[in-house]
């Protein structure tokens, strides 16, 4: 199991939000929302500044912004990422209420990917949602999960920047990531 995106709001009542380590980029006016980034990490986390009511939306890639990729992220990690990304918005984010969180598995399978759609999914009654690039997107009413091949994922991401030993275990059969 690992983590991923995540996306959490940060009620401010009558504080003030401030974080010199965020970069503006985004002022929209006609919304009352002043849009930032945290680029302290590997990979930038989003705040949107909620003027009225007073909030803050934080979202991005725990593990991205913490180590700079999510093929293995552990509870301590992802902690330790809140505790910074607390530290440099000033606020304490670990009672933030969450609106969405991905997480997900990587899991091997010796059958096509239309046998599993058909057997696992369509015979259930979780609909489709519609292909978005190479990812498939499900939705039921209470959660949304997305499948796709992870192999293909990890060539395309990972293996362009190192000549690492795990190109050799990518060879084999459907490798499929799964997220919810």
């Amino acid at each position: 199991m690992y983590t991923d995106h995540i996306e959490f709001v940060k009620p401010l009542g009558k504080d003030s939000f401030t974080c010199s380590s965020c970069k503006p980029y985004n002022e929209n006016i006609a919304h009352n929302i002043s849009s930032y980034t945290l680029d302290i990490g590997f990979s930038n986390f989003k705040i949107d500044h909620l003027k009225s009511p007073n909030k803050l939306k934080l979202s991005g890639s725990i593990p991205y912004f913490y180590q700079g990729h999510n093929l293995y992220s552990d509870i301590n990690n992802f902690k330790t990422a809140i505790k910074i990304i607390s530290n440099k918005v000033s606020l304490d984010l670990e009672d933030a209420p969450v609106n969405s969180f991905e997480f997900g598995s990587v899991f091997l399978s010796p059958y096509k990917f239309e046998m599993i759609d058909h057997t696992h999914f369509e015979s259930l009654g979780i609909k489709q949602y519609g292909w978005i690039g190479n990812t498939l997107y499900y939705k039921t009413e209470d959660v949304g999960f997305k499948m796709y091949n992870a192999k293909s994922n990890f060539n395309t991401k990972w293996i362009p920047r190192s000549n690492s030993p795990l190109k050799i275990a990518l060879y084999s059969p459907l490798i499929l990531g799964c997220h919810f």
